[in-house]
């Protein structure tokens, strides 16, 4: 819950110095990585901004034949703390799209979360179920997620805001932490 999610963030701001790793948005292809560890309160420098001024976020999930990591990345998808909305978008690729993860969607008042779950039209493969999700996508900035990742619940909340108050980046980064079976992190990058 919550709690957890405040301990994730104190644990990720104390071992995140600068940002780095997976790209996270591309607007137009170009990367620009950007801090994620400045002004995590929003765009607007805090909470009063309205939810409408936020614009919506697709997050694009190819998966093949992983049922139970796939849920995992949507829950973490459709949980973020990110007060604009959030299109989840999962390309099953080389399978029948499974139509129950459209239950995890969530409406909330100014806070929409709905999940879509299609089939990859395109050539097999994650490059073809990305461009897939991409055709299907409405949102004006693309977050990329693979099926086997775990987002932190403030994710797209920081990279929005970091994005905003750098008005040329055009795109933004995160640190990685990867995980062994048993949960404990393995390797970490900042």
């Amino acid at each position: 819950g919550q709690q957890a999610c405040n301990q994730e963030s104190r644990d990720l701001r104390a071992s995140m110095t600068r940002s780095g790793g997976a790209v996270a948005f591309s607007r137009t292809g170009k990367l620009c990585p950007v801090s994620a560890t400045a002004d995590l309160a929003g765009p607007s420098g805090g909470e009063s901004r309205r939810v409408s001024s936020w614009p919506m976020v697709s997050a694009i999930i190819p998966t093949h034949q992983r049922p139970e990591l796939v849920r995992r990345a949507v829950e973490a998808v459709v949980t973020q703390t990110y007060p604009g909305p959030v299109e989840c978008i999962v390309v099953h690729d080389g399978e029948p799209a499974d139509l129950t993860l459209e239950a995890l969607s969530r409406h909330e008042p100014g806070r929409s979360r709905s999940v879509h779950a299609i089939v990859n039209v395109h050539a097999r493969g994650q490059v073809g179920a990305r461009a897939c999700g991409l055709e299907t996508a409405h949102g004006e900035y693309i977050a990329w997620c693979d099926d086997d990742d775990r987002w932190h619940c403030e994710k797209l909340d920081r990279q929005m805001g970091a994005l905003a108050r750098e008005p040329d980046a055009v795109g933004a980064a995160c640190g990685l932490r990867w995980e062994a079976a048993d949960g404990r992190a393995s390797l970490q990058s900042a």
